[in-house]
């Protein structure tokens, strides 16, 4: 008799374990999907107000300098740029609504030609110059 005492007092915590973490758990997941879906809808609409133009790129002596021009509707950080899929520049410079920036790096060895120039932001967006 005292055997069995045990065993169901055990089950019995187990259930009520089960049926506490179950409540938590449907009271938890709709607050993170909600919350999860207003991060994602913010970067959306963060990425759809960013927009940069790469008006010109000149190419001398091993060196390369790109104008890019903030055309969004925020301020854009420019946080990369690929010539030819080859990283080139790493860096952090942030561009103001209406500014544009003359960009001078270094070309990759043997490269004479840009094909593709991608200019990468902090948010992800991506422009491109070019074409392969």
């Amino acid at each position: 008799m005292r055997g069995q005492a045990n065993v169901l007092g055990a089950m019995i915590l187990l259930t009520i374990i089960i049926i506490l973490w179950s409540m938590v758990w449907m009271w938890v997941m709709p607050i993170l999907d909600e919350l999860r879906g207003i991060l994602t809808h913010t970067r959306i609409n963060e990425l759809i107000d960013e927009s940069l133009i790469i008006e010109d790129v000149w190419v001398y002596n091993g060196n390369c300098t790109i104008y890019i021009y903030n055309d969004g509707k925020i301020e854009a950080t420019i946080s990369a740029i690929y010539i030819n899929h080859i990283l080139t520049w790493k860096g952090e410079i942030t561009l103001e609504v209406g500014q544009g920036i003359n960009l001078t790096v270094k070309l990759p060895p043997d490269v004479t030609t840009i094909k593709v120039l991608k200019v990468v932001t902090l948010r992800g967006g991506e422009y491109y110059w070019g074409r392969e």
